[in-house]
């Protein structure tokens, strides 16, 4: 394998096999198919159905995620809780933290919420079913917010080159430039619009490799469902 170099920097390559486990909760067994990344978490929910992790978007008013990365575990959801100005919460990857998933990786959608315009009182929001220990990467696509330092991550192995740090570094000094992944907008929901499956990206319908395979949207909320 060779190295990886973005922004002039190298970086390590990284062995991640696609690996089959068999998991086993409580009085529960399964089997499933996952990329293992070196120092990602074992494939194990920590609960039945999974936890909830909330991260607030614009918290008091910043161009930040609160808190910017979080350790979740397979069949946990994270909500995104948009509550000032207006943001969005977009898959890209490490090498590109600007630029949606799809422009820099062929064949791979990613979640992209859309412009969402914050609301105090937390009626807007956004979630992720996670189904994978790999690091998932993201960012805002609001002008001029990804190369202010405004990504997030779940699962980024803090001690390796591909740290979080080394992430929002990167997007700093790419500073969303690259073309394809920064932009402006606004928009609101409304109605009960409703969509599921795999296939390439539709209104309501997305799909991800590596497991990320439906979005149903009602209102300004958002599920993304993955199979275990």
């Amino acid at each position: 394998m060779t190295p990886d170099v973005y922004a002039g920097q190298t970086y390590p390559p990284i062995y991640h096999p696609t690996v089959t486990s068999t998991v086993v909760f409580g009085t529960s067994t399964w089997t499933t198919t996952y990329e293992s990344w070196e120092n990602s978490p074992p494939p194990t929910p920590v609960a039945e159905n999974g936890v909830t992790h909330t991260v607030i978007v614009g918290n008091n008013n910043l161009i930040t995620y609160d808190p910017p990365s979080i350790v979740a575990a397979p069949r946990d959801t994270v909500r995104f809780v948009f509550q000032t100005r207006n943001h969005t919460i977009t898959q890209s990857s490490f090498g590109n933290p600007c630029r949606k998933l799809e422009f820099t990786n062929p064949g791979e959608i990613g979640f992209d919420s859309g412009f969402v315009p914050g609301k105090p009182d937390s009626s807007a929001f956004y979630e992720v079913k996670v189904n994978d220990t790999k690091p998932i990467w993201a960012y805002c696509r609001q002008t001029g917010h990804c190369g202010q330092g405004m990504v997030f991550a779940i699962n980024p192995d803090d001690t390796s080159a591909r740290s979080f740090s080394a992430f929002v570094s990167l997007a700093k000094t790419i500073n969303g430039t690259t073309g394809g992944g920064s932009g402006s907008g606004s928009g609101s929901g409304s109605g009960s619009t409703s969509g599921s499956g795999s296939g390439n990206a539709a209104p309501a319908t997305s799909s991800v490799v590596g497991g990320l395979v439906g979005v149903a949207v009602v209102g300004v909320s958002a599920a993304v469902a993955l199979l275990l």
